[in-house]
C-alpha cells in the first residue's frame, strides 16, 4: 500500500471513488467533478497538503480529507474507505497520516467522525488513543403536510441575496454557533465561495428579521438529478438577541 498527497489528475479517479464506495452513483446525492473542484478551492484548502490518497496495486483504496481549522487549533480527519479485506489497515495507515498533519500543523485536537456500529473503525480508534466525545443524529423528513407558517409580531421572512448578504450571513452564522460545541468561525471569504457551490441556491438561505435587524436564518442545499431530487438542511440558527421566541422553529418551516 502507498500513501501519495493529492494531484489534481486524481480528481475524476476521486470522484469516482467516493460515489462508488458511498454507493450513491447515479442517485441525487451523487457527488459530481464540478462540486469536488468547488470544495478544493475553499480559501482554507491546499488540496496538495490536505488530501491523502492510498492505493494497493496503483488503484485507489482510502482516501483522507484533512480539515484545517486553524482558529479553534482543531483538525478534522474525514476518511473514505472501500469495504475489503484491508479495510482495517488502510484506516489505521491513514490515522496515522491524520495524527502527523494534525502535529506538523501544530493543532491541539485531532477529531474523526465515524458511524455507529462500525465494527472496524472502533477497534482501530481507541488503541490509537481516540475516546467518543460527541454523537450526531440524522434526521429525515419524509414529506406528509407542513404546518401553517405562523410568524410573530412584526417579524418577515425573506430570501438570502447573492453578492449583498454574504457578510451579514457570515455575522450571523459565527455568533449564532459561537458557543457551539466543535464551530469554527467562517470568513465573509468562506461565505462568498459556498453561497456559489453547486448544490446552494439563493433562494435556499432565508432569513427572518424583525424590522431591520437579521434574527436568524435556514440553509437549505439541494442536490438533483434527471429522476429525483433531495434537500437537506445544512444550517439553522437563531441570533442570541432574539431566541425563545419559536424562530427556529418557523425558518425551518419556511
Amino acid at each position: 500500500m502507498e500513501i501519495q498527497n493529492f494531484n489534481s489528475k486524481d480528481s475524476q479517479n476521486l470522484v469516482d471513488f467516493f460515489n462508488e464506495t458511498s454507493q450513491i452513483t447515479g442517485t441525487n446525492k451523487e457527488i459530481s467533478l464540478t462540486l469536488f473542484l468547488q470544495r478544493l478551492n475553499m480559501p482554507s484548502v491546499t488540496a496538495e497538503e490536505d488530501y491523502f490518497i492510498a492505493r494497493v496495486n496503483n488503484k485507489i483504496v482510502g482516501v483522507l480529507e484533512m480539515i484545517n481549522e486553524s482558529p479553534i487549533s482543531r483538525a478534522v480527519a474525514i476518511q473514505t474507505i472501500q469495504h475489503s479485506n484491508i479495510e482495517k489497515e488502510v484506516l489505521e495507515q491513514l490515522t496515522q497520516k491524520a495524527l502527523a498533519y494534525s502535529q506538523k500543523k501544530s493543532l491541539s485536537v485531532l477529531h474523526v467522525q465515524s458511524t455507529l456500529g462500525d465494527e472496524v473503525a472502533s477497534s482501530s480508534l481507541a488503541p490509537a488513543g481516540f475516546r467518543k466525545v460527541k454523537t450526531y443524529l440524522e434526521l429525515e423528513w419524509q414529506g406528509g403536510s407542513l404546518q401553517d407558517l405562523l410568524l410573530p409580531e412584526n417579524y418577515h421572512i425573506r430570501p438570502f441575496l447573492l453578492e449583498q448578504d454574504e457578510e451579514a450571513l457570515t455575522n450571523l452564522q459565527n455568533i449564532a454557533f459561537s458557543e457551539h460545541w466543535g464551530f469554527c468561525p467562517n470568513s465573509v471569504e468562506e461565505i462568498k465561495k459556498r453561497v456559489q457551490m453547486e448544490r446552494s441556491r439563493p433562494e435556499g438561505i432565508i432569513f427572518i428579521e424583525n424590522e431591520n435587524s437579521i434574527a436568524g436564518y435556514n440553509w437549505t442545499l439541494l442536490s438533483e438529478n434527471a429522476k429525483d431530487k433531495v434537500g437537506w438542511i445544512s444550517m439553522t440558527g437563531i441570533h442570541p438577541d432574539f431566541r425563545r421566541n419559536r424562530l427556529g422553529r418557523a425558518v425551518v418551516l419556511a
